[in-house]
């Protein structure tokens, strides 16, 4: 089984992410899977232009060339994706997002 967390802590001081991660790393390593960690305050991801070109010229593929297309592929890719960071009021938050 192929793992892909996205870590969407925004520092190393959030010791409540850092918690989540190890455990969350801890099991599917101890279930035999091949898990791949991206730490996402360490990517260098651009913003949504709003222009719509990843809906009609070329569908699925941002024109914006970062980061967000190799986490794509690999979350493509993962049988199993996990998302870690904070939350407020349900909704992810903005590393995840």
């Amino acid at each position: 089984m192929r793992a892909l967390v996205l870590d969407g802590t925004r520092s190393l001081s959030d010791l409540t992410g850092a918690r989540a991660l190890s455990a969350v790393s801890h099991a599917l390593d101890a279930l035999g899977a091949d898990v791949t960690v991206r730490h996402l305050r360490e990517e260098k991801l651009g913003y949504c232009q709003g222009e719509f070109d990843c809906w009609v010229k070329t569908p699925g593929v941002c024109r914006i060339a970062d980061a967000g297309r190799t986490i794509a592929e690999a979350a493509m890719g993962a049988d199993l994706l996990l998302l870690v960071g904070p939350s407020a009021f349900g909704a992810l938050g903005s590393e995840l997002k």
